[in-house]
């Protein structure tokens, strides 16, 4: 209901990932360009990895969406969301992004007889057949820290697809800080040795963090450039600690707050209030710093 009060046309802070609202930090920016040469050079495997609610899930998107100006080329791409797939329902969803096999084949159970030998092979057989078309397979695993041996393993085989020595297929694993971790394991050393671009999103900077707001609130159609006000989104900044996620769930609550309290703009109480309601613990000296912005 605060849309209409505060003049907007969606919600800015949705916690859906959503291109449209892909605001490119130096982090950001600066990741997506790495993947983007990465995919454009046939890099056969690379990683992304930050903190959870870092925007990782929606600049994968932003990746998928960019469509020829990310691969230069003809490319199919699939996009794994779910981590707790079998090394088969892997191989089942990669050929049904790619269109090699349809849903309702799946949905209706007539893969259940089809081996994992059969399933990988048709695979590489497609694969193989994009080479003289020019085009390329990209797969793209998010949340890939929670990844089963036996998918990790599944994946070092798809890593080693190759001909004449290139990657038939491109994979891009994305995930928590813990992925570094789960690729140590010797079960697929080979997968971690063909890693050849590793990338840490970080968080945003404090100017970041204005931007970042002003930016999905324009895109949620705002007339009103500065509907937070400077310690508002100074206050964003110091109890988020810069995480996207953080940020868009309390500008969310402050913008709720502010129209039940009839509010035009929203200030640094507001925000406080939402950090509050959140459970976000700020330290000391941050908690001093709140304290002297509420008493102004």
């Amino acid at each position: 209901m605060y849309q209409d009060f505060y003049g907007l046309t969606a919600k800015p802070f949705s916690l859906t990932p959503d291109p449209a609202y892909f605001y490119g930090t130096s982090s950001h920016a600066n990741a997506l360009e790495l993947v983007r040469h990465g995919l454009r050079q046939r890099v056969g495997v690379m990683t992304l990895t930050g903190i959870s609610g870092a925007g990782k899930t929606t600049l994968c998107r932003t990746i998928l969406q960019l469509g020829n100006d990310t691969f230069e080329r003809s490319t199919f791409t699939s996009l794994v969301l779910n981590p707790y797939l079998t090394a088969d329902e892997l191989l089942q969803v990669i050929l049904q992004d790619f269109g090699v096999i349809s849903r309702e084949e799946a949905g209706a159970g007539r893969l259940a007889q089809v081996s994992s030998q059969d399933l990988l092979r048709t695979l590489h057989d497609f694969l193989r057949s994009l080479l003289p078309l020019g085009a390329a397979a990209v797969l793209i695993v998010d949340e890939a820290q929670k990844l089963s041996l036996p998918m990790l393993q599944q994946l070092q085989r798809l890593a080693g697809l190759t001909e004449n020595g290139r990657p038939l297929l491109q994979i891009l694993l994305v995930g928590q800080l813990g992925l570094k971790d789960v690729l140590r394991n010797p079960a697929v050393a080979a997968l971690a040795s063909q890693i050849s671009i590793r990338y840490r999103l970080r968080a945003l900077a404090p100017d970041e963090t204005a931007a970042y707001v002003a930016h999905r609130l324009q895109v949620a159609g705002a007339v009103e450039p500065d509907l937070f006000t400077s310690r508002a989104l100074h206050a964003v900044h110091r109890s988020s600690r810069g995480n996207p996620r953080l940020i868009n769930l309390m500008c969310e609550r402050a913008l709720q707050a502010g129209f039940a309290a009839g509010h035009p703009v929203v200030d640094a109480e507001l925000v406080l209030r939402a950090a509050a309601g959140l459970g976000l613990a700020p330290s000391d000296g941050v908690l001093s710093w709140f304290r002297r912005v509420a008493a102004l």
